[in-house]
């Protein structure tokens, strides 16, 4: 994942100062032009020579990009399914304890360790207790998951730890 993020800036960074960045044959002195041989291009030539280099060093950098994506995929291949951030689509388990519903702001915490936090005002109370009630949580749009409860309406929800 910081491998990855790292790796985007990276990309976009070369991207930026390529825009500014002078071309190959603008960084030779005479010297180095003569004992290249460069010195006897044609201006057409020239402008071929750095475009070549150009396209030489965006497809470094993608190579960089796609290693950097399969070790990300590498070290993330047995958390289960789930996006290109490492998020995971799905995750079930269990509320640790009694549980009696929500109201804004309630905090879940499961069996396996995670905290979640209501993410609405909403109030959703059930008459009578669940002891270690099954949850499922699914990826919400824009952020978030929803979290449902066995026997209840689903509420949405953000990780907390």
């Amino acid at each position: 994942m910081k491998h990855l993020r790292a790796t985007v800036l990276l990309v976009f960074s070369c991207v930026a100062a390529t825009a500014a960045e002078p071309t190959f044959t603008s960084t030779l002195g005479p010297d180095e032009l003569n004992a290249s041989g460069l010195d006897g291009l044609t201006p057409a030539q020239v402008d071929r020579l750095n475009a070549l280099v150009e396209r030489y060093k965006s497809a470094e950098v993608k190579r960089e990009v796609v290693k950097a994506v399969k070790e990300t995929k590498e070290e993330r291949k047995d958390d289960g399914p789930s996006d290109v951030w490492g998020a995971p689509d799905a995750i079930e388990s269990r509320i640790a304890g009694s549980f009696n519903g929500w109201r804004g702001g309630t905090i879940f915490e499961l069996e396996n360790g995670q905290v979640w936090q209501q993410a609405n005002p909403d109030l959703f109370v059930l008459p009578k207790p669940k002891m270690n009630p099954t949850v499922s949580l699914k990826r919400a749009g824009f952020g978030g998951y929803w979290l449902r409860v066995e026997g209840c309406p689903k509420v949405r929800v953000n990780r907390v730890k």
